[in-house]
């Protein structure tokens, strides 16, 4: 209402990954069975307004059958550990990130790691 009343208020937040701002999804490749971590970084995400930023790092549980574990996942950096099972699979991970704004408003990011 802000807007409409006033012509301001509080914008949401732009999430970067890798320095991409614009592609919805960011493919990774990964390897059946590599255990070493992936790194994903949402560090040059900012909010137009100013505010603080707010970080959660989440897998859709609804999509591919392959469960990972998210290191750092209130970070702008987090680290997604592959089970050494995992098979042919798509995980879909999903950087979220709230401003500290009136009304905390809210940008979602989705990035797919492929598993080969």
């Amino acid at each position: 209402m802000q807007w409409a009343a006033e012509g301001r208020g509080n914008l949401n937040p732009y999430i970067v990954l890798s320095n991409d701002t614009i592609t919805v999804t960011v493919p990774q490749q990964v390897e059946k069975g590599t255990m070493i971590p992936l790194s994903l970084d949402a560090s040059k995400s900012f909010d137009p307004d100013g505010d603080g930023l707010t970080f959660l790092w989440w897998q859709q549980p609804e999509i591919g059958t392959t469960k990972v574990t998210i290191d750092q996942t209130d970070q702008p950096i987090a680290t997604v550990r592959i089970p050494a099972d995992a098979k042919n699979d798509a995980i879909h991970l999903i950087c979220e990130v709230h401003d500290d704004g009136p009304f905390h408003l809210v940008a979602y990011r989705r990035i797919i790691i492929a598993i080969k």
